[in-house]
């Protein structure tokens, strides 16, 4: 929002008339804009994960940048294939190689600092540079009111070479995991896709694990209740809201885009991520947890972890030591260091991981739970990692 202001401060103009000259008009996008809508352009009616009709987001024309333009497949198909260096031919060759050699720019990598060892993933400009495969792969991600998008882009070699994936959604996703997963599975079909969510019922100890009062990282107070089999959450100062719940795990409002993930708590208990819109917040419990009981996450059936915390003299460190590669060029490391867990994502930071239960670890401060399976030999073969609405699983390297 402060670099669209900026940048239409700096021109003098708006933001809209820069883009519609500099991007727009060049490649061809006859239906993108902002607030100026072209005549026969017909506007998308966008709807809250539950199915429910729900407003767009209006944002003032001098701070569209952080996700005001408005586009058509078409237009965002010209848009791919410029960011992938494909100059057709005719009078505008010039004028559109010209701006694809631009944005090219954006997708080399920019410097976060932290020397040889920078923290997070590598980034362009708006771009995450993802490792996929033997590639690099250039994703954003987003959404608005009602409304999900993303696109990827992998250059290959020459003009012609490379491919895009472009999504448009008329159904807010962030909440429940995004179009990561689709998308990646259609640019290379080796990426698993998540299961549909449906409808289900949480058993009666999820529901019994969860109760009691939580603070947010960002300070907000949430209390979790239950009543005649459903759960309820209440937030500092708001009215009380029941939960439903989905064949994934997740617990999520009928009037508004959010999520409720459980994930188990460091010692044992139960304890859960909260995502709204394009943010997550993981829950500390500040009230005693219930009594120790097994919870079961209502999915398989399958009982995920204990109450407890492991006994001690539990499966050593050494049990979870390797890499689990959760999807095509994105490998989780674990690693043992005095007695305890740690885990790093490909081009990410290292962290600590804290015992949860049997076979079962909890990185708190990103809400991300691990559930380590045994084979027939009782050698753990492959991770379950659940965070924010995503659930990836990879098998141990050999």
């Amino acid at each position: 929002m402060l670099l669209s202001y900026v940048v239409s401060h700096t021109a003098g103009r708006d933001i809209e008339s820069l883009l519609a000259d500099r991007l727009f008009g060049p490649l061809g996008m006859a239906q993108a804009h902002v607030t100026k809508k072209p005549k026969g352009t017909r506007a998308a009616q966008g709807h809250l994960p539950t199915g429910l009709e729900t407003s767009a987001w209006d944002i003032p024309a001098n701070l569209a940048g952080v996700g005001g333009v408005r586009a058509s497949l078409d237009d965002m198909i010209r848009y791919a294939r410029a960011e992938l260096g494909r100059v057709d031919g005719g009078p505008t060759k010039k004028t559109v190689a010209r701006v694809s050699a631009l944005m090219a720019k954006t997708q080399q990598p920019v410097d976060l600092g932290g020397g040889s060892k920078p923290v997070g993933p590598r980034m362009g400009m708006g771009w995450v540079l993802a490792p996929v495969g033997d590639g690099v792969v250039a994703i954003h991600e987003g959404g608005t009111g009602g409304f999900s998008s993303y696109i990827a882009v992998e250059k290959g070699d020459g003009p012609s070479g490379g491919r895009a994936v472009v999504i448009l959604c008329d159904t807010a996703v962030h909440s429940i995991g995004g179009l990561s997963d689709l998308g990646l599975h259609l640019l290379h079909p080796t990426h698993p896709l998540s299961k549909p969510r449906k409808p289900a019922v949480p058993t009666a100890a999820l529901l019994d694990s969860l109760t009691g009062d939580y603070r947010l990282a960002n300070g907000l107070g949430m209390k979790v209740t239950t009543q005649a089999g459903a759960l309820f959450v209440q937030a500092e100062g708001q009215s009380k809201i029941e939960m439903s719940f989905d064949s994934q795990g997740d617990f999520y409002p009928r009037t508004f885009d959010a999520a409720l993930t459980p994930i188990a708590a460091a010692g044992g208990g139960r304890t859960f991520s909260w995502s709204q819109g394009s943010g997550h917040e993981v829950a500390k419990r500040v009230s005693p947890a219930p009594r120790p009981q097994e919870w079961d996450a209502g999915v398989t059936g399958a009982t995920s972890a204990t109450g407890t915390p492991p006994a001690s003299g539990g499966p050593p460190v050494a049990d979870y030591v390797g890499a689990y590669e959760l999807f095509p060029g994105f490998v989780l490391t674990v690693t043992g260091e005095a007695g305890r867990l740690t885990v790093q994502g490909t081009h990410q930071p290292r962290v600590p991981a804290e015992a949860a239960g049997k076979d079962v670890f909890v990185v708190e401060s990103v809400g991300a739970e691990l559930t380590f399976e045994r084979g027939a030999s009782g050698e753990v073969d492959a991770v379950t990692l659940r965070q924010a609405g995503k659930i990836l699983r990879g098998p141990r390297k050999k």
